[in-house]
């Protein structure tokens, strides 16, 4: 449901604990980041992130961002394909 992968979503912006860093886990999204809003339907789920999402705009970090925002919803059996925007406009790492 939207509840569970907004929960998911929630712990993802948080970043890793301090534990998950000693261990070498790092997260490419910035801590300025928050949702906007979350809709899951028919398996799409569609991912509404604030303007800071676009605060690096380096093509690895942008593809870095959207993997660790598409790998977070995909794990749930209902979402298939996850549509990324910030504040509404799509959010596509450049090439």
């Amino acid at each position: 449901t939207s509840a569970v992968g907004r929960a998911s979503i929630y712990e993802l912006l948080k970043g890793p604990t301090a534990e998950e860093k000693k261990l070498g886990f790092l997260s490419q999204i910035p801590a300025t980041v928050t949702l906007n809003s979350l809709v899951i339907s028919g398996g799409v789920a569609k991912a509404d992130f604030s303007a800071a999402l676009r605060a690096t705009r380096y093509p690895c970090v942008d593809g870095a961002m959207s993997r660790q925002i598409s790998q977070t919803l995909e794990q749930f059996d209902t979402v298939d394909t996850v549509e990324i925007t910030a504040d509404g406009t799509p959010f596509a790492p450049k090439k």
